[in-house]
């Protein structure tokens, strides 16, 4: 049985996590120039935080929504010719071993 820990390991460094961690770090960053923004115009900074929550949970849902509308991507077979392996006699000519002399 696996852990939590690895699962959640797997899955942060997949594909999918990384872009979904690098949405949330974008938004991360503009909602903190819009809280401090707030802060200097002297707005409620308990409605700030509000509406900046809402703002990442919305950003989140919608990255994984265009991850479930973008079809996957299939690793397309590289064409290789198959190799024919040469034969060659045997290197000394002789059928026997060199030891059962």
């Amino acid at each position: 049985m696996k852990t939590a820990g690895s699962t959640v390991l797997k899955a942060a460094k997949s594909n999918t996590g990384k872009m979904i961690g690098n949405a949330l770090k974008e938004q991360a960053i503009s909602s903190g120039t819009q809280l401090l923004s707030d802060v200097v115009r002297g707005n409620d900074l308990e409605e700030s935080l509000h509406n900046e929550g809402q703002n990442m949970r919305y950003k989140a849902a919608d990255v994984l929504d265009n991850l479930i509308k973008e079809p996957k991507k299939r690793k397309k077979k590289p064409i290789t010719r198959e190799r024919k392996r040469r034969t060659y006699g045997n290197r000394y000519g002789e059928t026997s071993d060199w030891l059962s002399d």
